[in-house]
């Protein structure tokens, strides 16, 4: 999914979270990374957009791993696993498919806000 202000580059989704990373389109140029780069984790009841910190990525034979403060990202082109400390939630891999306009708006709002 790719607006004008942001583009989804990865979106994993269970009954409960979305789990995605996004690019801000409008600060290409930006040479701090962390400002361009986002995961965000969100609950959708109540809807609660949390930005995770990011600390190390890996990516080896069509498995990647996204490692941040707050736990430890694993998933392929079917599904993740997100680990913490005290719960482990599977989500399913939906890059590939349409993305939701109303979480977007959210996004985008959040985005405002920072």
């Amino acid at each position: 999914m790719k607006s004008e202000k942001i583009k989804v580059l990865y979106f994993l989704e269970n009954k409960q979270s979305v789990l995605l990373e996004i690019k801000r389109l409008c600060r290409q140029n930006e040479p701090d990374k962390s400002k361009v780069f986002f995961w965000l984790l969100i609950h959708k009841h109540p809807q609660k957009i949390k930005k995770l910190t990011f600390l190390s990525m890996k990516s080896e034979n069509n498995q990647e791993e996204r490692t941040f403060r707050e736990g430890r990202l694993k998933f392929n082109d079917q599904n993740g696993v997100f680990k913490t400390t005290d719960r482990e939630e599977i989500f399913e891999n939906k890059t590939t498919g349409s993305f939701p306009l109303a979480l977007q708006k959210s996004i985008l709002q959040w985005l405002e806000r920072q």
